[in-house]
């Protein structure tokens, strides 16, 4: 579990690569349960002591693939 955060930022950097739009999703966490069922239904995937952890949407974006800007020093930090 402790890896998922490296993977799935290699897994968005290599879809951009590739021409495509991603994002990490968390709203999973509250229907882990109801997702891995559906999972198992219509996909027929089903393991002892494996969960759902993480979710990654993938598509083509609509406009122009760039990241954001990245935000000043003065946006992210205060001292006090």
């Amino acid at each position: 579990m402790q890896n998922i955060g490296a993977a799935m930022e290699n897994f968005t950097l290599r879809c951009m690569e590739l021409g495509y739009g991603s994002c990490w999703m968390t709203s999973q966490n509250y229907a882990a349960d109801e997702i891995e069922a559906i999972i198992k239904e219509t996909g027929g995937f089903e393991k002892e002591d494996f969960h759902l952890a993480a979710m990654l949407a993938v598509g083509v974006p609509a406009g122009e693939l760039k990241s954001p800007a990245k935000k000043t020093l003065e946006e992210i930090y205060t001292i006090i």
